[in-house]
């Protein structure tokens, strides 16, 4: 289910189909399924139902073992000791009610500050229900973006708003240290969307990230090796190059980012330029999309064993009133060395 972490096994015609024919010749079947986005292990995953309802159909179907990989690397990844809690018992019995689990973990274990932690997680999977059409297949896969259409403004505000009702309700220290780690994938979206979408609380924002990930001991965000202060050094960089700019020819400076897919092409002759890649006519609709906003260049999006130069290619509209007397392309890093081509078509 890598790449449609949010539909269930059984409404998968491949996978299904595969389980029920192994089913038909064996009966000891053991499953290792993906339960948690590798690309961002904090962030908010409304998948719940959904783990319910798989290990439901693969009980059915002779699996007598399921191993549910989730934020195997660090503490803190999202709702992850409701979700230990939660498929730990839906292993011992397939046949409970997901929502009645969740709900007795929360009151359980978040006291006077309860109702308010239930009412986000009832949003949160009221989001993947209102967006289940982009999420029957997420860009990115299990390894959806920040930006996902579910991670609405809308959603986040509403999610904020009830995680300061439970903080302001927490009837003690322990309770409260509960509720920040509970809130950290909502800070964890925001910084991940920038500057120019968060505002003036940025560095504050920045700041409370670090302190609840150092307190927990959050270390991994992503797969791979320890990546926390490396996030928020770019996080902190970030904010510095937005103040910058705004700052750049007049106070008026405005950021209009790029988006974060582009088209992607090897080019191991260094001979690009030469068959007009860089032209608006040319047609890269054949070559690879690969996203900028994944703390990890192509190496990790498909071309692992690549070396050489490489060609990204992106249309953008310039808005009519940009902002300032001048147009500044910024681009955060860049690996040795880098050409820029700029046309209008």
């Amino acid at each position: 289910m890598w790449a449609h972490p949010f539909t269930p096994a059984e409404d998968s015609e491949v996978f299904s189909s595969a389980l029920e024919g192994w089913a038909k010749i064996h009966d000891r079947i053991h499953i290792w399924d993906y339960c948690v986005n590798f690309g961002h292990y904090v962030a908010p995953m409304p998948n719940m139902e959904v783990i319910a309802a798989n290990i439901r159909y693969l009980a059915k179907h002779h699996v007598e073992g399921i191993m549910q990989q989730g934020n195997y690397q660090s503490p803190g990844g999202e709702r992850e000791l409701m979700r230990c809690w939660v498929i730990g018992k839906l292993l011992w019995d397939p046949t409970l009610d997901v929502w009645r689990l969740m709900h007795d973990f929360t009151f359980g274990y978040y006291g006077d500050a309860a109702p308010a932690v239930w009412k986000y997680n009832q949003l949160l999977e009221q989001a993947g229900r209102d967006h289940a059409a982009s999420l029957a297949s997420p860009e990115g896969g299990i390894r959806y973006p920040m930006d996902s259409e579910f991670l609405s403004k809308q959603f986040l505000d509403e999610a904020t708003a009830l995680f300061a009702r439970a903080k302001a309700t927490a009837e003690s220290d322990e309770v409260l240290r509960r509720v920040e780690l509970a809130e950290l994938p909502l800070l964890y979206v925001k910084l991940c969307r920038g500057p120019e979408f968060v505002g003036q609380e940025y560095s504050a924002l920045t700041d409370r990230f670090e302190a609840i990930a150092s307190r927990e001991g959050l270390t991994h965000l992503q797969e791979g090796p320890p990546d926390v202060a490396q996030k928020v050094k770019a996080w902190r960089d970030a904010l510095r190059t937005h103040l910058a700019l705004q700052r750049v020819g007049e106070a008026a400076a405005k950021l209009h980012p790029l988006a974060n897919s582009w088209r992607f092409a090897t080019d191991p002759k260094d001979e690009g330029a030469e068959k007009g890649w860089d032209k608006p006519s040319f047609d890269d609709t054949k070559w690879a999309l690969v996203r900028s906003d994944k703390g990890s260049g192509w190496e990790a999006q498909g071309f692992a064993d690549y070396t050489g130069a490489g060609w990204y290619r992106q249309n953008f509209e310039v808005p009519a009133q940009p902002g300032g007397k001048r147009l500044y392309l910024f681009f955060e890093a860049v690996d040795e060395d880098a050409s820029v081509y700029t046309r209008e078509g």
